[in-house]
């Protein structure tokens, strides 16, 4: 803002004002790209029509621009923009910042899964907000900015994970899916991991990951025969590190049900692979048994037996049928566990 007051002539204000250092400035400086002026004449400060000129210099806000839309002259406030988690990062504090870019002169109102967390005032276009005690888990923000009456559009959501502590390993997340040439393939079911790592009597077994929840890896037998407990230490993603020691038993003990041979059929229940030998064999005796009937039926019309006889028989092999049926029906379903293991 410059004034003059009691400048008759406008070369006269104007001269003296660049020979004022603050006045001078207003006027050069370069980002302002608007200026306002008002001119009154009257009796001020006992001089009879004294003139006053006041001059405002200044940039509009970024806040605001012209909506798209012909013919309206309505303001639109941009929607803010989240800079900070970043779009599918790993947050290992429950206690951080919240940032990004906003309109100038707005208020920001941060939302988690659609509930407010609180709001943060922006400064030079940027916009903090501290969070505290968010939980391990999933979680998706969104701001909106504010001035006055108006109120921009939902930035883009932004979904991250906040990881605060290690992830422990437990026997029930391990589970030996083959028995092959004497070494356990072993799989765990553990995600939000990067790295996971056995020690068996100074050897070191490191697991890979097939999805991103199941780790694998393959472990001779002999060397958990040799020891009755194995430690095991994974790091998750948020670079926290767990150090654990497990018994061999459960291991020993699940690798006692699946054969040594390599599995003739194999399916996915849950993630895990079960063997389901067992039906595969039943299914080829069923088709065994329906060849046999075949030749039974044949050498039955060749020697010119009664069709009273033919039809007795046909109850007989229906008969067997059902039995072989129901038997293997039970049979699967006994033998496939809630394990996905099947108990031979």
């Amino acid at each position: 803002e410059n004034l003059a007051e009691g400048f008759f002539d406008n070369s006269q204000a104007m001269v003296a004002w660049m020979n004022s250092p603050t006045h001078r400035d207003n006027i050069l400086r370069a980002d302002f790209t608007e200026v306002g002026f008002g001119i009154v004449q009257g009796d001020f400060q006992n001089i009879p029509n004294n003139i006053i000129i006041v001059v405002h210099f200044g940039t509009p806000q970024p806040a605001f621009q012209q909506a798209q839309i012909s013919g309206s002259n309505d303001q639109v406030l941009e929607a803010p923009e989240i800079l900070y988690p970043l779009p599918g990062s790993v947050v290992s504090s429950a206690d951080f910042d919240v940032s990004g870019l906003a309109p100038n002169a707005s208020l920001v109102n941060l939302y988690d899964h659609g509930g407010l967390l609180g709001s943060a005032a922006v400064d030079e276009g940027i916009f903090t907000y501290r969070a505290n005690n968010f939980v391990d888990g999933e979680h998706s923000l969104h701001a909106v900015s504010e001035i006055g009456t108006w109120e921009s559009g939902p930035s883009a959501p932004v979904g991250f994970m906040v990881d605060t502590q290690a992830d422990p390993i437990t026997a029930d997340q391990i589970l030996v899916i083959s028995n092959d040439n004497g070494n356990l393939i072993i799989q765990i079911n553990a995600p939000s991991l990067q790295e996971v790592t056995i020690m068996l009597n100074g050897h070191q077994y490191k697991f890979a990951a097939i999805t991103s929840n199941i780790w694998q890896a393959e472990i001779p037998l002999i060397e958990l025969q040799a020891t009755a407990k194995f430690f095991i230490s994974n790091l998750d993603k948020g670079d926290h590190e767990w150090n654990g020691e497990l018994s061999t038993s459960s291991l020993l003990e699940q690798a006692e049900f699946v054969p040594s041979f390599a599995p003739g059929l194999r399916g996915v229940s849950g993630g895990w692979d079960f063997n389901v030998s067992r039906a595969g064999v039943n299914a080829a005796f069923l088709i065994i048994l329906c060849v046999l009937f075949g030749l039974d039926f044949t050498i039955l019309s060749k020697t010119g037996l009664t069709s009273h006889n033919r039809s007795r028989t046909h109850l007989h092999f229906a008969a067997l049928v059902i039995i072989l049926l129901v038997t293997m029906g039970t049979s699967l379903a006994g033998n496939i566990g809630p394990s996905g293991l099947t108990s031979f």
